[in-house]
């Protein structure tokens, strides 16, 4: 069972809780430990459940079809050398949309990228004791913001790349306590993000935490 969302406030039935749906899912998975500490894990999976999003004739945020997942995922982490760990993933998606509408062309449910990556290290400096730096990055690939039209005629959002350096200091007090902060989206990356009810919001921009 999974939650199938909450309406928008844009939509007609705004604040409206849906009813719980029924999910089926298949997964086969490998892990592999390349070498002490490091480990490589592919896998193949796919979802399906019923698809709630706005219906563009009414406005109404209900369940509009069935979703299906397929796809294939793979990741890397673990520690590559006495002060270096890393986390590197991704995952290449296979999205469709079949809508309950007889004769509607299958699309690609909104929002749901068809590849996705994320990269992650973090680094212990030498020589001082509990200061680390770390880095990320996350792409994510083209994804539709609406759902009618089909696959063929469906507007996209398009791909983006984002960035985020980060250090921390682990205090030598007698208590746990880490100073940490963060320059997120450092090259000011500018785009749209999608919610599965179609609603567009702005990327933060280049802020420090």
């Amino acid at each position: 069972l999974e939650e199938a969302g909450t309406a928008p406030g844009s939509a007609a039935n705004r604040n409206e809780v849906l009813s719980a749906i029924l999910v089926h899912q298949r997964e086969l998975g490998l892990r592999y430990a390349l070498a002490p500490g490091l480990s490589w894990i592919v896998g193949g999976f796919e979802t399906s459940k019923p698809y709630a999003g706005i219906d563009e004739a009414t406005n109404v945020y209900r369940l509009l079809g069935t979703v299906r997942h397929r796809g294939l995922e793979t990741s890397l982490s673990g520690r590559l050398g006495g002060n270096l760990s890393v986390v590197v993933g991704g995952v290449y998606l296979s999205p469709r949309l079949t809508s309950e509408v007889p004769d509607t062309p299958p699309a690609r449910p909104v929002g749901v990228a068809e590849l996705r990556g994320v990269a992650s290290l973090d680094y212990a400096v030498p020589g001082i004791d509990g200061l680390a730096l770390d880095a990320s990055v996350e792409f994510l690939g083209k994804r539709p913001f609406r759902s009618a039209g089909g696959d063929t005629s469906q507007p996209y959002l398009p791909s983006d790349t984002v960035f985020d350096f980060g250090i921390r200091y682990r205090l030598p007090t007698r208590w746990p306590a880490t100073l940490r902060a963060q320059l997120l989206n450092p090259f000011n990356d500018y785009g749209l993000a999608v919610n599965s009810a179609g609603t567009l919001q702005y990327s933060p921009p280049r802020r420090v935490r």
